[in-house]
């Protein structure tokens, strides 16, 4: 393994992520090194010239590569740990079969650059990175100026505001912008943070906490002492998380008794009677905290598929 630096690496590559370019391999060595060593799949759309393959190939010592790109003359860069699969971004089939397969910690998307292929390609891999992992959406500048028409393509939301939206999420999980941001509520709730680099967006996916049965009582005990909504949210959340739907309404309609004031309280038991089934239990509670909110707060705050059991219950 070369003690060079990634950026050299990929300068000796002929990729044209290195800083003599794009300068996204400065930034990819901080983000990656961690695990330069480690044993994971690394998907990367869009094979060119094989630059980037083979500045993969050199970097991490025990990754598998994994190449896709529609043309198949891309097959020649395989080898050596490195795959090249031949297919379509856009092809739902195709990227299924890249799922079953692998189960990557990095995906980089170089491929078309076109808005409405990333948005189909982040909403399917993007839930099968592992926890922990880091998916990057590359060259992003072409979708401000000139050119931006024609790379979003006739999606309903460009890219930068796509992406825009997925940040706001982040920094309010309370909110989403309008019923047409649906993938930001999909996606957003398993990212842990994004890094924005200059040409590039990275969404780095959350890491599983896993706890056991003794400390969820510990937890339940301490909340519903403490008679603290926040808290009792929390914990019903957790619960729904488990499939404990019994348990989750009793913790989150004890929330409400705590907090009865507390729009959002009112809207978590909703989601959690939607999930158990109960539509009018849940349509009710969303009418509470409407009420509590104001329509337009709360409507905003709460998921498409919840908005639509008021008019199904009317």
């Amino acid at each position: 393994m070369t003690d060079l630096s990634l950026d050299l690496i990929g300068i000796a590559e002929g990729t044209d992520k290195h800083s003599l370019y794009t300068g996204y391999l400065d930034h990819y060595e901080r983000m990656f090194r961690p695990l330069q060593h480690e044993p994971i799949d690394i998907i990367e759309i869009g094979v060119f010239k094989g630059g980037s393959l083979r500045t993969w190939r050199r970097f991490f010592s025990k990754a598998r590569i994994i190449g896709v790109d529609i043309n198949p003359a891309c097959l020649q860069y395989a080898g050596n740990d490195v795959i090249v699969e031949i297919g379509s971004q856009n092809d739902a089939a195709f990227l299924e079969s890249l799922r079953s397969k692998y189960q990557p910690t990095i995906v980089i998307d170089d491929g078309s650059h076109r808005a409405l292929d990333i948005k189909f390609t982040f909403e399917r891999l993007f839930p099968a990175l592992l926890p922990g992992g880091c998916y990057v959406i590359e060259d992003v500048e072409v979708h401000f100026g000139p050119e931006a028409e024609r790379f979003r393509d006739g999606a309903s939301l460009s890219l930068p505001a796509l992406l825009s939206g997925l940040q706001a999420r982040l920094l309010c999980a309370t909110h989403a912008p309008s019923p047409d941001w649906e993938v930001v509520w999909r996606v957003a709730a398993a990212v842990a943070r994004v890094e924005t680099i200059r040409g590039a967006a990275a969404f780095w996916k959350r890491e599983h906490t896993t706890l056991t049965g003794q400390q969820i009582d510990q937890i339940e005990g301490f909340a519903m002492a403490s008679r603290q909504p926040v808290a009792l949210r929390a914990l019903s959340k957790i619960l729904d998380a488990r499939g404990d739907s019994g348990r989750a309404e009793r913790v989150a309609r004890y929330a409400v008794e705590c907090g009865p004031r507390e729009w959002i309280s009112h809207a978590r038991l909703a989601e959690i009677l939607e999930h158990a089934g109960d539509a009018p239990g849940a349509a009710a509670a969303l009418e509470a905290a409407i009420a509590l909110a104001g329509n337009a707060r709360a409507a905003a705050g709460l998921p498409e598929r919840l908005r639509g059991l008021l008019a199904a219950k009317g």
